[in-house]
């Protein structure tokens, strides 16, 4: 079935009609191939771009294997990295190219056009503080980024204190958050093993990442309070989105959630 028939345009829009491979290419003379553009397309793209396929780009870890069944539930065609140690893989109709990169690079790679589409844990993307299309959010890493330290820190006014020090790797967002909320603290960079901090003195408190609060506890550490809810947010290149319209609407048709077979 040619690709093209697999979708109907609403406002402009393309939603996936059924479950299969939604992206795949026809082979007929008549279909217009989502990987190749059309002449008028050609004129505003680079050569490169117009011959490459979609690139998309998934996070390593944990979010790694939950965004491939979510991807394969909506019909799409991912490879399997546990099989290969490359790092791009194409699908097999080669309309499609998938890579791998750590979560922190995924809005890199999206923003300087190194990969069309990606997705990016919504506290990584508030970290890096980049400018892409943020289309819609999925059902999956939902978590969410918390102040915390010691349970004698639960009744003390932050705003009172003239020299407040908290680590976390999430320096620009948590910067914000205490500016936004009127509390001078100085914020202090570690890249792992956060907890660690206020048991050797090396700050009052911590932000970071938080799901089931029991790596806290075991640290005899405390939820403070909330400074975000994050959960995987899909990202386009904003560049992407005009000159492979229909490409990226194809693809996220099939990946939005309450669309068949997502």
């Amino acid at each position: 079935m040619c690709w093209h028939a697999r979708f109907r345009s609403v406002s402009g829009q393309w939603t996936c009609q059924g479950s299969g491979n939604c992206l795949r290419a026809c082979s007929g003379p008549s279909c217009p191939s989502p990987s190749h553009p059309t002449r008028s397309q050609q004129g505003t793209m680079s050569d490169a771009t117009c011959r490459r396929p979609l690139r998309i780009s998934l996070p390593k870890g944990r979010l790694a294997d939950n965004v491939a069944r979510h991807l394969r539930a909506g019909g799409l065609d991912v490879p399997d990295f546990s099989a290969s140690r490359q790092l791009t893989l194409r699908t097999a109709d080669g309309t499609q190219e998938y890579i791998q990169s750590k979560p922190t690079d995924v809005p890199t790679f999206v923003v300087h056009g190194g990969a069309d589409i990606g997705f990016s844990g919504l506290d990584t993307l508030r970290e890096e503080g980049v400018d892409v299309l943020e289309p819609f959010t999925l059902p999956i890493g939902i978590c969410r980024i918390s102040l915390a330290g010691p349970p004698a820190w639960r009744d003390v006014d932050l705003h009172l204190k003239d020299h407040l020090r908290v680590a976390t790797k999430y320096t620009r967002l948590a910067s914000d958050w205490f500016v936004s909320q009127g509390i001078n603290a100085e914020v202090i960079k570690l890249n792992g093993s956060v907890e660690l901090a206020p048991l050797t003195g090396l700050s009052d408190l911590i932000v970071d990442l938080v799901e089931t609060g029991r790596t806290l506890q075991a640290n005899g550490l405390v939820e403070l309070q909330h400074v975000l809810d994050s959960r995987v947010v899909i990202i386009v290149n904003r560049s992407a989105s005009r000159l492979r319209e229909n490409e990226v609407n194809q693809f996220l048709s099939c990946v939005r959630p309450g669309s068949p077979g997502a």
